[in-house]
């Protein structure tokens, strides 16, 4: 692969700069399980494979992406974006992800104190409430009030389901219009990392890429990662409706029914509410990929997650040699690690040319990728002459920092392409 790190896990970790975002800020970098950049440079070669070697890709430093591009570094007992960390249960640890306004609101009704105000620190009020009771209330209490929290497995052995479950869905034989002709058009109505880096492999194959975002609530990317959203969506078509009406309602199932592939990470209520079924209105031979953290079915389908409490409840923490607490492994690493297994799924399910609906969960992509071994003890990198080094296989690898790609065409403003985009589709 261009660029590909160095043999063995953890010198690829060392060489992409996975282990320099991984350990406390003072202190030295640290090993990471070896499943996670393993896996990423296996889904990287799949994707290669797929097609025909048109998107060569170095997996491993996607992992570091958006630190390098936003100049994180290890602050470890907290994630290099300093909103997720590990807090102690009275039986346990739990990690708990404060993204975004609404789980900050939330923290006081958590926690059951209604003298707590807007001024108070949530992440103290969390840690005092939790450290007394047990960690599956800690769990179930977050989880109902859609705070992301998961319980970190701190035994080996711990049983992950496959990171793909694949259901097809009635076909009708038939090809879809222009089949062969056109680019394959793919609407991405994803947000953030994982469903965008998607797409973005998709484009790098050749596919026609239509981002597709409610008017009242654009991707948060736009701002909060502007240079990830730039090398994630350049390049691509920009389609802003508005959810609320008939009318726009109307005009995503337009899109969606002309698409090739479609790409989301809703939970399925929210899909229901806008009157969208993947069984009713997915194309004939088309692929729906849909990215949930924990799976679309059942209680799963309900759970919220972000990148780092979907990595620390699938495995993919460490536990730092000197405080024996565990702490987050890279940034959000079930984020970039989905997205690619995400592609290749949606790659081979074109190949198939069936109509399929893809369940891809981030937890069960992470813990494929780790194994059973959950929670290894991480091993500390050494200073020697100004560097920091790894030794591995008896040689020593420099801990290099994570590096970002530079951004390729150019970034649609929203709702750019809208008024041609649905022409072409509606036929107007």
């Amino acid at each position: 692969m261009s660029g590909g790190c160095a043999c063995g896990p953890q010198a690829m970790a060392a060489a992409c700069g996975v282990m320099a975002l991984t350990g406390r800020a003072d202190g030295p970098p640290l090993s990471v399980p070896p499943g996670v950049v393993t896996a990423a440079a296996a889904h990287a070669r799949d994707i290669a494979r797929l097609t025909g070697g048109e998107v060569d890709l170095d997996g491993p430093a996607l992992l570091g992406e958006r630190a390098a591009l936003e100049g994180l570094g290890r602050r470890a007992p907290w994630s290099p974006g300093g909103r997720a960390r590990a807090l102690r249960a009275l039986d346990g640890w739990v990690a708990v992800s404060l993204v975004r306004p609404t789980d900050i609101e939330a923290v006081p009704a958590v926690v059951a104190d209604r003298r707590s105000d807007a001024s108070g620190d949530p992440w103290r009020q969390l840690s005092q409430w939790a450290v007394s009771k047990p960690l599956a209330d800690v769990v179930d209490r977050a989880t109902l009030l859609e705070v992301p929290a998961a319980a970190i497995p701190m035994r080996a052995g711990t049983i992950v389901r496959p990171p793909v479950v694949r259901v097809p869905m009635a076909t009708t034989g038939a090809s879809p219009p222009g089949a062969g002709v056109r680019r394959p058009l793919v609407v991405d109505l994803s947000a953030l990392w994982a469903g965008p880096l998607c797409a973005h492999v998709l484009g790098l194959a050749g596919h026609r890429v239509v981002k597709v975002e409610s008017a009242d609530r654009l991707d948060a990317s736009r701002w909060g990662n502007p240079q990830l959203y730039a090398a994630l969506h350049a390049g691509h078509e920009s389609v802003v409706l508005d959810f609320t009406t008939d009318t726009g309602r109307a005009r995503l199932k337009s899109l969606i029914r002309a698409a090739d592939v479609v790409i989301e990470a809703s939970r399925p209520r929210a899909l229901r509410d806008l009157g969208i079924d993947p069984r009713r209105d997915l194309g004939p031979n088309a692929t729906w990929v849909a990215i949930t953290a924990h799976g679309r079915d059942g209680e799963s389908g309900m759970r919220v997650g972000f990148g780092d409490d979907v990595a620390a409840g699938a495995g993919a923490w460490v536990v730092d040699p000197g405080t024996h607490e565990p702490v987050p492994t890279g940034d959000a690493i079930a984020d970039p690690l989905t997205g690619l297994a995400a592609a290749v799924a949606v790659l081979e399910s074109r190949d198939r040319q069936g109509r399929e609906l893809l369940d891809v969960a981030m937890s069960a992509v992470v813990g494929s990728a780790v194994g059973a071994d959950v929670t290894p003890l991480a091993t500390a990198a050494t200073r020697r002459d100004g560097r920091w080094l790894f030794s591995e296989g008896g040689c020593d690898h420099e801990v290099a920092l994570p590096r970002g790609r530079a951004v390729q065409g150019v970034v649609p403003s929203p709702g750019v392409d809208t008024h041609r985009v649905m022409r072409e589709v509606e036929g107007g």
